[in-house]
C-alpha cells in the first residue's frame, strides 16, 4: 500500500471536510476500491469545489490521515494483493465477500455460518469459482480413480492471516453458484454462503478444508464419535 503519510493533499480538503464526511455518510455503500473514490471524487468534485488537477491519492491521503470514520485495510494474498477502503464500523464477513462480487463461503465457514459445529472457525474459505471451460468425457476406469486418490490433493497457498485468523481463497470449480444462498446473521451481516446440502458436500470432497476427517466426523456426529 501507498505511503499515504507522506502524499500532501490541497488545503481545499480541509474547507471542504464538513462536506465530504457528508458524502459519504449519505452514501449506502460502506467498502470502497480505489476506483470507487475515483468515482466518488469525479462526481462530488463541484459540490466540494476541488479542483480538476485533485487526484485520488491525494483524496485518499486526506481520508486517511484527517477523517476518523475512513479506514484501509490491506490484504496481502500471495497471488493478488487487494485494498479495500472502510467508512465506518463494517462487519468483517462483508469486507471479505468485498474481494470478489461473486464469491462466496464454504467449507468449514459454511459449516460455521450453517450450525454445523459449534466451533468458532480460526480459518475461513472463501470460494471464487472459476470460469465454465468446456470439459472432456472420459471413461471412468479404477486404474484413473486409484492414481486420483494416490496422489496428494491440491491445497490452496493463497491465505493470510488477518488478526487472529487465517483467510484462505479458493479457485473452485465452475457450478454457477450452484447451492449457494443469502444468510442473514445475528449481527444483522448478510453473507453469501453455500447452503447445508452443498456444504456437506463440499466438506465431504474435501475434508483438509473442514478440520479434517476426524473433526468433521466429531462436528457432524457428536454424539455417534467420542474422543
Amino acid at each position: 500500500m501507498k505511503n499515504y503519510q507522506e502524499i500532501k493533499y490541497p488545503i481545499h480538503f480541509e474547507i471542504a471536510k464538513k462536506d465530504i464526511i457528508k458524502v459519504f455518510d449519505e452514501s449506502n455503500q460502506k467498502i470502497f476500491r480505489y476506483s470507487d473514490l475515483t468515482t466518488i471524487l469525479e462526481k462530488s468534485r463541484e459540490f466540494l469545489r476541488l479542483s480538476k488537477n485533485t487526484n485520488t491519492d491525494a483524496f485518499i491521503a486526506f481520508l486517511i490521515n484527517k477523517v476518523n470514520k475512513f479506514k484501509p485495510q490491506e490484504f496481502d494474498f500471495p497471488f493478488r494483493k487487494e485494498i479495500r477502503y472502510i467508512w465506518g464500523k463494517v462487519p468483517i464477513f462483508e469486507i471479505l465477500l468485498s474481494l470478489n462480487k461473486n464469491s462466496y463461503f464454504s467449507h468449514y465457514s459454511a459449516m460455521y455460518f450453517n450450525e454445523l459445529t459449534e466451533q468458532i472457525p480460526k480459518s475461513f474459505y472463501i470460494n471464487v469459482e472459476q470460469r465454465p471451460i468446456k470439459s472432456v468425457r472420459q471413461e471412468l476406469t479404477q486404474v484413473n480413480i486409484d492414481l486420483a486418490f494416490r496422489n496428494k490433493p491440491r491445497i490452496t497457498t493463497n491465505t493470510i492471516k488477518l488478526t487472529d485468523f487465517n483467510i484462505s481463497i479458493l479457485n473452485g470449480k465452475y457450478t454457477n453458484n450452484l447451492g449457494v444462498t443469502e444468510k442473514d446473521l445475528p449481527d444483522g451481516t448478510n453473507v453469501k454462503v453455500t447452503n447445508f446440502e452443498r456444504t456437506l458436500i463440499d466438506i465431504s470432497v474435501r475434508t483438509f478444508y473442514s478440520g479434517g476427517i476426524f473433526q468433521l466426523i466429531k462436528n457432524s456426529m457428536p454424539g455417534l464419535y467420542q474422543f
